[in-house]
């Protein structure tokens, strides 16, 4: 098995990655390629094709920004009452909001 990998992708290799990635979907990409990666935390499955898997919403993906556009880490979680945050229980609902959230958007 290979080695777990604790360093974090540079800002550069991260925009490297996305113009790589477009660069293959506009030139290389025919229909679908189907990748297993072994990597130190086992299989990594990736699926890039020209259309949705049947069953699968097109909310269930992420926009990734074209190369050159700025990057967004992400979007902040539908949740209430972050400020009074003092007890385990109060933790609790704060993540089962977050959760909600997460499972709502798909």
């Amino acid at each position: 098995m290979m080695g777990l990998v604790t360093d974090r992708m540079s800002a550069d290799e991260a925009e490297q990655l996305v113009r790589l990635l477009y660069r293959y979907a506009e030139t290389e990409l025919d229909q679908f390629d189907h990748w297993r990666l072994e990597t130190g935390y086992g299989p990594v499955y990736m699926n890039m094709a020209r259309q949705l898997l049947p069953d699968w919403s097109d909310r269930m993906f992420d926009p990734l920004p074209k190369p050159g556009t700025s990057w967004q880490t992400g979007r902040f979680a539908d949740v209430n009452g972050v400020e009074g945050v003092a007890s385990r229980e109060d933790v609790q609902r704060v993540i089962a909001q977050m959760r909600a959230d997460l499972t709502g958007r798909g």
